[in-house]
């Protein structure tokens, strides 16, 4: 499952600007044990596929469009930056990553997803026979900090790239949010299901030209 979240995550990348690729993928178990290797077994899969895929590379596939790719990331950005998985862009100071933390019900899973320009990884801390992690345990405070740890290694000397909008535009930025071009300005919809505030009095007394 973690590898396949890692392929999805792909798609978002500037790299791909919409397009999915299979990346290539190193994997490490831990168990409550100790820190340990793939398996032999693992171990021959992963170098069958990467001479399999060195041989005859695939062909990158249009999965999703470029602007929604885009409009994606942008919101795992603020998750980056000012979510539950803020403490990744505090640890690794730099503030050009994406992704999402993840806890399924009595944190039997704990998750974090994330990507740079140039890499994507997935974090997944759970036992071989499902069980719950802790009651207070969670995707942010497990997995995250093991997903930082691995791209200090992976970003060390990277320079900072935010992704950026695509060429064939279909998209405009108003103030610092982005919208759908058909969206923009009084087309988009500012909420679902609920009514709309109401207005704000006016304070009329303050209105009234002050005399000395």
């Amino acid at each position: 499952m973690p590898h396949a979240v890692t392929d999805a995550f792909s798609v978002d990348d500037t790299l791909t600007d919409g397009a999915h690729a299979a990346p290539a993928i190193a994997a490490l178990r831990a168990s409550h044990r100790q820190h340990e290797a793939e398996t032999p077994n693992e171990r021959a899969m992963r170098t069958a596929t990467a001479a399999r895929r060195k041989a005859d590379p695939p062909k990158p596939v249009q999965a999703i469009s470029a602007r929604n790719a885009f409009m994606t990331s942008q919101l795992l950005a603020a998750v980056a930056r000012e979510g539950t998985a803020a403490r990744a862009s505090s640890l690794l100071g730099r503030w050009d990553l994406y992704g999402k933390t993840g806890t399924t019900n009595d944190a039997v899973d704990a998750w974090f997803c994330g990507f740079q320009a140039a890499r994507v990884g997935t974090v997944w801390i759970g036992y071989p026979q499902p069980k719950s992690l802790g009651e207070r345990e969670t995707g942010g405070g497990l997995a995250l900090p093991v997903w930082a740890s691995t791209m200090a290694v992976a970003l060390k000397g990277q320079p900072a790239s935010p992704l950026a909008p695509p060429e064939d535009g279909g998209l405009v930025k108003i103030g610092e949010d982005w919208f759908y071009n058909e969206f923009a300005g009084d087309m988009a919809i500012a909420r679902i299901g609920l009514p709309a505030p109401a207005p704000v009095p006016v304070d009329e007394a303050a209105s009234e030209p002050q005399t000395p």
